[in-house]
């Protein structure tokens, strides 16, 4: 949860309603407010985005439109040996943010009481992680 923040000495946990930006930090993804682009903003295991302004090849791989609702999720990296954040989007596919492109837009979504999701569940190990990365 929040990988980035382990390297990005101004981070802080985002708040409902908010408006952030995905943003590259010096070695990972994440978001960040809109205001402040050095400012990481730690969306924690679970919550919900709507994204905006998502890029038409991401649309077609991932089967959405130009917005839609999306969980954030920790799973392992294969790549990197270490755990790294990542979004699901709406038809169940999984990706990286850091394989995703900048400035996608995201607002933070409030999640139902009856959630567990935030409160205490683990890591996602998904298979479905594509490998493919975004130029």
């Amino acid at each position: 949860m929040c990988i980035f923040s382990q390297e990005n000495g101004f981070t802080r946990k985002a708040e409902v309603g908010e408006e952030l930006v995905l943003t590259r930090f010096l070695h990972s993804s994440g978001f960040a407010t809109g205001n402040d682009p050095r400012m990481g903003v730690c969306v924690p295991h679970g919550m919900k985005l709507e994204l905006s302004g998502i890029p038409v090849g991401i649309q077609r791989r991932f089967s959405v439109g130009s917005q839609a609702v999306v969980t954030i999720r920790e799973t392992p990296d294969p790549e990197k040996g270490a755990a790294s954040d990542g979004i699901f989007f709406p038809n169940g596919d999984f990706e990286l943010l850091r394989k995703l492109p900048r400035d996608i837009r995201a607002k933070v979504l409030p999640v139902p009481e009856s959630s567990e999701a935030v409160g205490g569940a683990g890591p996602v190990h998904e298979k479905k992680a594509s490998a493919l990365a975004v130029a």
